[in-house]
């Protein structure tokens, strides 16, 4: 397989504690602006608060 035809694999993941809140959220997009080819991926639910925002 040539690098062409190969899927971009992320450098680095992001992820937080289940249930996460907005300080979990805020922390993960921080990290991801210091590792720009990151990916973020969220471990189970959200708070109440959290998915009422969005």
């Amino acid at each position: 397989m040539n690098e062409e035809n190969r899927a971009k694999k992320p450098g680095t993941v992001i992820t937080s504690h289940i249930n996460a809140d907005f300080d979990a959220i805020a922390s993960m997009l921080s990290a991801q602006k210091l590792y720009p080819d990151s990916v973020i991926i969220f471990p189970g639910s959200q708070e109440k608060n959290l998915r009422d925002f969005s």
